[in-house]
C-alpha cells in the first residue's frame, strides 16, 4: 500500500540521515536510471508533460507535488519510458538471480497472484507476469514483464488519472500483451 511505502521511506530518511529523493537518486543513478526521480522538482526541460481533457478544452499538465511532502516523493517515481523498459530488463534479471538487489520483488511464484513489493504478480493468458501501472493527471502509464518470454512491454498514453480511460488502456494493453505471447520471437 502507499501507506506502507510512506512509511518505509520514512525509515529510510531516518536511517540515511538523508531525504528520501536523495537517497533514492543515488540508487536509480547505479541501476543508470539517470532520468528517473521521486521528485518532479528534480525533471530536465525534456520532460513529457501530460495533457488532461477537462471542462471541454485540452490542458497540459505540469508534474509537481500533488500532496503532503510525506506522500508525494514517496509514492510514485517520474521516468521515460526508456528507462522504464530499462527498469522491465533489471526486474527479468532480478527474476532469476537470488544475488541481485531486486530478486524479492521480481522472483517468480508458479500461479501466485498478488502485490509484492511494489510490483503485482500476475498469471495471466497462461504466463506468470510482473506489472505495475501508474496514473496520474495526464498520463497513463503500464509496465508488464514477463519473465519467461524475456519480454518487457511499457505503454504510456496521454489521459487522465482514473477515469473510463484507464479501462480502455487496460483492455489495449492485454490486446497487445496477447499477441506479444502469441508470436514466435518478441523484440
Amino acid at each position: 500500500s502507499n501507506t506502507g511505502f510512506v512509511l518505509l521511506a520514512a525509515m529510510i530518511e531516518k536511517a540515511a540521515r538523508d531525504k528520501f529523493v536523495n537517497v533514492m537518486a543515488d540508487y536509480l543513478k547505479k541501476q543508470k536510471l539517470v532520468h528517473a526521480t521521486f521528485n518532479p522538482r528534480y525533471l530536465n526541460a525534456e520532460a513529457a508533460y501530460g495533457r488532461v481533457f477537462k471542462n471541454s478544452k485540452y490542458h497540459f499538465w505540469n508534474p509537481s507535488h500533488y500532496s503532503s511532502m510525506y506522500a508525494a516523493p514517496y509514492t510514485g517515481a517520474w521516468i521515460s519510458m526508456a528507462e522504464l523498459a530499462s527498469f522491465g530488463q533489471l526486474l527479468l534479471k532480478a527474476s532469476d538471480e537470488v544475488s541481485h538487489p531486486l530478486h524479492l520483488m521480481a522472483m517468480r511464484h508458479k500461479k501466485h497472484i498478488g502485490y509484492g513489493l511494489g510490483i503485482v504478480h500476475q498469471y495471466r493468458f497462461g504466463h506468470s507476469t510482473l506489472e505495475h501501472d501508474g496514473c496520474s493527471s495526464g498520463f497513463l502509464c503500464r509496465l508488464i514483464v514477463v519473465p519467461e518470454k524475456e519480454m518487457v512491454i511499457t505503454i504510456a498514453t496521454n489521459g487522465g488519472g482514473e477515469t473510463a480511460a484507464t479501462k480502455d488502456f487496460r483492455l489495449i494493453t492485454d490486446n497487445i500483451l496477447i499477441t506479444a505471447l502469441s508470436l514466435e520471437k518478441f523484440d
